[in-house]
């Protein structure tokens, strides 16, 4: 996983300027640092470029009506502005209620099954980075690479890795991110 901080003061402040005031600019400019981080882990990593593609962690229509902006897709292409690698809405998300409504303890089940890779969409050989901006205990980055694994398996698809890339990690869930497991 690959995140710029804690999910405090004024990242936290501009984190919700993007998500609720529709803020753009703020989202492409915090996706590029975000982008420069992973470039970094990236290479660190002796991931070849090329085979990475962004995967921004989808939004449901509802919120994005609500909200007037699919903030993970601009900071994506924050991202994309860094990298140049290409971005694939490849998954689809069925509303629920909000995961920052939900107690901690209920966060899994709430998003249990309501991801799935759309229809064809094949990230088989591809290294995907899912962009997200705060991971608290990281249920729904768990569901999107769930979403991801499951719909890339068959007899052709070549094994894959799903990393994370969050602007940040709320306090709360920090000492469970090491715990997050992709299944």
């Amino acid at each position: 996983m690959v995140r710029l901080g804690a999910f405090e003061g004024l990242l936290r402040d501009a984190i919700h300027e993007v998500k609720f005031t529709a803020w753009r600019r703020l989202g492409t400019d915090l996706g590029r640092m975000l982008g420069e981080r992973l470039e970094d882990a990236l290479e660190r990593a002796c991931v070849p470029i090329e085979c990475v593609v962004l995967v921004p962690m989808p939004t449901t229509m509802r919120r994005r009506l609500a909200r007037g902006i699919d903030h993970t897709t601009v900071l994506a292409r924050g991202v994309r502005d860094v990298l140049g690698v290409p971005i694939v809405r490849a998954v689809a998300r069925e509303h629920r209620p909000s995961q920052t409504h939900v107690p901690q303890s209920q966060r899994r089940d709430n998003v249990a099954r309501s991801m799935r890779l759309r229809s064809g969409v094949d990230l088989s050989g591809h290294m995907v980075v899912i962009i997200d901006d705060v991971m608290t205990t990281g249920s729904t980055m768990g569901e999107c690479a769930r979403a991801i694994r499951e719909g890339t398996r068959g007899e052709n698809a070549k094994p894959l890795d799903v990393w994370a890339a969050v602007l940040s990690v709320a306090a709360e869930g920090a000492g469970e991110v090491e715990d997050v497991r992709v299944r």
